[in-house]
């Protein structure tokens, strides 16, 4: 199995979706098919930790995703479609979407798209839904994953693809998540946390949608005696 992942967001930068490719590389490449993932350099030298990787790493001068950005990615994607026979091709998020679409032509290959939840409320646009009717983005060739039902729901309500194309894939964790709980003094010791103060966690980057000024604006309306206990 000859696998082409795409992904707009990789390491250095740290996120849900740079993880979820990530992830799903080494899983492939674990189950025996050979990986060829496709990412944004952030314009440093990612070479030495590229290569530590135990699947291929090709990099593309680039950062986070713009709309001007879109022709380089269509470049971009034609040329790696070409590059090998490769039996999927799969977008990992929504920006190489539309890239993805437009090579089509070029390959026999199994297209795959992941939609993680977000973009596909803000792809509700007249011109980027335009746009993705005019690529014949989700044509019938190409298969959508999901990350949850939830976010399967909200695609099969906002486009019209046939539902049999549209999956619920859930993310899967690493054994830490299902390893021995540790008990909550010992986590405070080693954490040096006192055991009167109050701990808030957030399992998010730090980007303006997830919301964490607003939880800080929330927590400076505090009065003075509910603010004393937090540990921030």
């Amino acid at each position: 199995m000859n696998i082409l992942l795409l992904t707009s967001e990789y390491a250095p930068m740290r996120g849900g979706i740079g993880t979820y490719a990530r992830e799903i590389a080494e899983a492939a490449t674990q189950l025996g098919a050979h990986v060829t993932l496709v990412a944004p350099d952030y314009g440093e030298d990612t070479s030495q930790a590229d290569r530590l990787s135990p699947f291929a790493v090709h990099r593309f001068r680039g950062g986070l995703h713009s709309a001007r950005d879109l022709p380089g990615k269509i470049r971009l994607a034609r040329r790696w479609v070409k590059a090998a026979p490769f039996d999927v091709v799969h977008a990992a998020d929504w920006p190489f979407f539309i890239p993805v679409a437009l090579a089509r032509h070029l390959t026999p290959a199994r297209l795959l798209m992941t939609v993680h939840g977000t973009e596909i409320n803000e792809t509700q646009t007249p011109l980027k839904r335009l746009a993705i009717r005019g690529s014949g983005t989700f044509g019938p060739r190409t298969v959508i994953a999901a990350n949850s039902r939830f976010t399967r729901d909200l695609f099969r309500d906002k486009f019209d693809v046939n539902p049999h194309r549209v999956h619920a894939i859930r993310l899967g964790v690493s054994e830490f998540w299902s390893g021995p709980r540790l008990e909550r003094a010992a986590v405070r010791m080693q954490r040096e946390i006192a055991p009167d103060r109050i701990v808030m966690v957030t399992v998010a980057r730090i980007t303006r949608r997830k919301g964490h000024h607003l939880t800080l604006q929330a927590l400076a309306r505090l009065p003075d005696g509910g603010r004393a206990g937090l540990c921030r």
